[in-house]
């Protein structure tokens, strides 16, 4: 008695109707109601004085100064020679 009552519920649960798939489409939400569309992106521009400093071979007054780095040789030389490690 109690098998054919669950074959029943069974058989009653497993038989029904599959909705279409467009039918289940048309209820979901698309979501680009929300957001706009991207502008398209645009490099910046360079100016023509910005372009030619950049193609223009480096100026050697702006390299690093041979004193600075000598003086520091000598504070790394002191420390080396008095053994501190």
């Amino acid at each position: 008695m109690l098998e054919a009552k669950w074959v029943k519920m069974n058989d009653t649960v497993n038989t029904q109707l599959i909705p279409s798939s467009s039918s289940y489409i048309a209820n979901l939400p698309s979501g680009r109601d929300i957001h706009s569309t991207p502008a398209a992106y645009t490099p910046p521009q360079l100016d023509v004085e910005q372009i030619v400093r950049m193609r223009a071979p480096p100026d050697t007054c702006e390299s690093l100064d041979v004193a600075e780095s000598s003086d520091e040789d000598a504070v790394e030389g002191e420390a080396a020679g008095r053994g501190y490690f």
